[in-house]
């Protein structure tokens, strides 16, 4: 009887043939890969990030996608992205446009169908209304209807409808006015004249200065009010400015009730640096504040329910910018290098780096931030407003500005309530941004 005998490398050989003969059945029976869900589509100025849920894939590997932009129904040019991510940002689209997008897969098959298409979404825009002179601070009205900005260079508050983005008449006020606030009842405006030892009161109503709070300078310092923030309490704090850098500013407490003002005894020797940034919370039960020109970046909060301040804390920078949410419990300390956030106790609870030079706005919620940044190497380019989600302490979608913003200056942010606008100080005037969102 003949006898088979096994051969090195036989069953090797048996076993590859199998698994090339699967192989090659697996290619025959795979398909193109399924339709994804319906993007989600989140807008920048020029640039919508995409994020979707990898569909089947088909029996053959996903090995990219491609992104059709819709506008007004009709195909643009695709991008097509050799990743399996499935967050991707598709940019050079038009600012102010309205789009929708829909996504395909891509394996070794081929390109599956297209999926629904993503909810249509309109890229940001920004407006810049020109301002002669050069606008300061800017502060917005309960309503969201107008905007009002200390000039400087013309004496006097510009008032702006923020809707159809018109200056309307200025009120005039005292010299080199900066420093902005509203009473607590938003009935009055109270403006920190620079140029000289006042505050202009400004009735809201009638847009007139129906008397001046005289604010009197130290006799050796000769500072002058600056900058100003009004607790609930009717107590505003006033930071002076003086001739020159270094400490030899003050820090007044004035009553608006009575008009009486006062020295407060905080401070390094009961003095403060040339500038003093300020902002009260979105109630007013607090103001938070610091030593701008201090790099230690001491910072502090005044509490309106017993009139006292706190201890100062020490950021470890020099702070230019602070803003504060709703209730006093999120508050924002920009800097050269980014922005600190710390809780209404002055503890630290994040940072995010980078911006160049930096002015944010905290929401009313306290979990978002709107953050102005420029380019440290090209002041004259146009500025981006940037969305940070405070929670995570992460940078978020970004919107080019109409405009530049001053180069050595912490630009003002103002929030428009209702939570889709912005009024921010810039080179030329002001621009009304749209927010982005993470």
């Amino acid at each position: 009887m003949a006898m088979h005998r096994w051969r090195p490398g036989t069953a090797c050989v048996g076993l590859g043939l199998i698994l090339l003969l699967t192989a090659a059945f697996a290619a025959c029976t795979s398909t193109a890969p399924a339709a994804p869900a319906a993007p989600t589509a989140i807008p920048s100025s020029t640039q919508v990030r995409l994020v979707w849920t990898a569909p089947t894939s088909g029996g053959s590997p996903i090995t990219g996608y491609v992104v059709t932009p819709f506008k007004a129904g009709v195909a643009q040019p695709a991008t097509t992205f050799a990743s399996t991510a499935t967050t991707q940002d598709v940019t050079g689209l038009a600012s102010g446009t309205a789009y929708t997008f829909e996504v395909a897969a891509v394996n070794a098959v081929g390109t599956g169908p297209n999926s629904p298409a993503s909810a249509t979404v309109t890229t940001l825009t920004s407006w810049l209304v020109p301002v002669a002179g050069q606008v300061a601070q800017i502060v917005v009205d309960s309503t969201g209807k107008y905007a009002y900005a200390t000039n400087k260079a013309l004496n006097e508050v510009e008032v702006l409808d923020i809707a159809t983005r018109t200056l309307l008449t200025p009120i005039p006020v005292g010299s080199q006015p900066y420093g902005i606030d509203f009473s607590p009842d938003g009935k009055t405006l109270y403006v920190a004249n620079s140029g000289g030892s006042s505050l202009s009161v400004v009735n809201v109503a009638t847009r007139t200065v129906t008397k001046l709070i005289t604010i009197p300078p130290a006799p050796t310092l000769a500072d002058r009010p600056l900058t100003i923030a009004i607790a609930s309490n009717n107590i505003a704090l006033v930071g002076t400015t003086f001739n020159g850098s270094g400490y030899g500013g003050r820090l007044m407490s004035v009553n608006i009730a009575t008009g009486a003002v006062n020295q407060s005894n905080c401070c390094l020797n009961h003095l403060t640096t040339e500038i003093t940034p300020m902002r009260a919370s979105g109630d007013r039960s607090k103001i938070f504040f610091t030593l701008g020109d201090d790099s230690g970046g001491r910072v502090y909060s005044y509490t309106a329910a017993t009139d006292t301040i706190s201890p100062s804390t020490s950021l470890n920078a020099s702070v230019r910018n602070v803003s504060v949410d709703g209730t006093g419990q999120v508050v924002a300390w920009d800097n050269y290098q980014g922005t600190q956030f710390t809780d209404g106790s002055l503890l630290l609870q994040g940072t995010v780096s980078g911006g160049g030079q930096t002015a944010a706005a905290v929401s009313p919620a306290g979990d978002t931030a709107y953050r102005v940044e420029n380019d440290p190497t090209n002041y004259s380019a146009n500025a981006v407003l940037r969305f940070i989600s405070i929670t995570r302490f992460l940078g978020g979608s970004s919107e080019i500005l109409a405009d530049s913003v001053p180069v050595y200056s912490s630009s003002s942010v103002a929030l428009v309530p209702g939570g889709s606008l912005a009024v921010i100080e810039s080179t030329h005037g002001m621009v009304v941004a749209q927010l982005p969102t993470f």
